[in-house]
């Protein structure tokens, strides 16, 4: 007797195990440093600073996703006040 079960586990897809599953709506530090291209104790002390996107939830910090990807995608200022090409 062979069926199908949506009991068996399946395989995750490549992109889901980098993101650790779409269906998780924040990165831990550790992973939003890693996309930022930061060292995890910078993005830590950014954050207390209200320099990078996070929310703190009692002790622990999360990254919203979108919140990062946002980040990331806007122009950066330069000391001059212009955007940087």
């Amino acid at each position: 007797m062979h069926s199908d079960s949506s009991l068996l586990p399946t395989q995750a897809t490549p992109s889901a195990a980098v993101d650790g599953g779409d269906d998780c709506l924040t990165y831990t530090v550790a992973q939003a440093a890693r996309r930022a291209g930061l060292s995890v104790s910078y993005y830590y002390r950014a954050a207390h600073q209200g320099l990078v996107p996070a929310k703190f939830i009692g002790r622990r910090i999360v990254v919203p996703k979108a919140a990062l990807h946002q980040f990331l995608a806007e122009p950066q200022a330069t000391p001059t006040g212009g955007e940087a090409a």
